[in-house]
């Protein structure tokens, strides 16, 4: 009976804290994808406790430095996986896929993978946290 207890109030808490918290926290990166400079600035809203451990839902944007293309980004961080984002052109289509997360070898660095939903091609995202 204990333990059943201690079950039902292990799961309301974790609820309360996920509806609880709806703070939004913004940080800023730059860094590359393959060969481009880039500006990527994250907002994390909609925090919660996984099993993946801390998590939230991250909407942001980035900028490629070159050219001044800014681009949307939509998707989930966790402790357990780091963050998994998609990225939308204008016109709200879903055009990749970003995948990274801290490389613990460095601080404030990010290091993952992106990939060209259009044409396949996979490039190396290495970021560092500005703020």
């Amino acid at each position: 009976m204990k333990k059943l207890l201690l079950i039902i109030v292990s799961v309301i808490f974790i609820s309360l804290t996920i509806n609880a918290k709806t703070q939004s926290d913004t940080e800023t990166f730059t860094g590359t994808i393959g060969p481009y400079k880039v500006i990527v600035t994250l907002s994390c809203y909609n925090y919660g406790h996984g099993l993946m451990g801390d998590m939230c839902d991250i909407k942001g944007n980035y900028k490629y430095l070159q050219n001044g293309t800014t681009l949307k980004l939509k998707g989930q961080y966790s402790t357990g996986t780091g963050y998994r984002l998609d990225e939308f052109t204008a016109k709200g289509r879903k055009s990749a896929e970003w995948n990274f997360q801290e490389d613990f070898d460095y601080p404030n660095r990010y290091v993952g993978k992106f990939k060209n939903l259009s044409n396949g091609q996979e490039y190396e995202i290495i970021l560092k946290k500005t703020n």
